[in-house]
């Protein structure tokens, strides 16, 4: 089978709107586990300066790094969130499941 008839047949392509995009190797089994498109899109060697002045000072963040890391920030404040209100409604169903089992029937 040809490189065209995989695309022409949307097996492993990505797109939005109609286009298609030929995926690269497990990029479509990423996306569909909620990840990343590629291996390499966080870490250590993505998010940090690609170097440091020679008296040890880091280098100035990019845009795109202040960008990133605000992203991060925000879904780490988002899970904080829904964790609180989990562990709220956890408390207030436990009272409730409590006060049904004490009160007299």
């Amino acid at each position: 089978m040809s490189f065209a008839t995989l695309c022409r047949s949307g097996w492993g392509t990505v797109g939005r709107g109609g286009s298609v995009i030929p995926a690269r190797a497990g990029q479509v089994h990423r996306l569909a586990q909620g990840k990343p498109r590629s291996g390499n899109e966080s870490g250590p060697l993505h998010d940090l300066a690609d170097f440091h002045f020679a008296d040890g000072t880091a280098a100035p963040e990019t845009a795109k790094q202040q960008k990133w890391k605000q992203a991060r920030l925000d879904a780490q404040e988002r899970i904080a969130t829904l964790e609180r209100e989990m562990v709220d409604l956890h408390v207030k169903w436990e009272a409730k499941d409590l006060e049904k089992l004490q009160s007299p029937q």
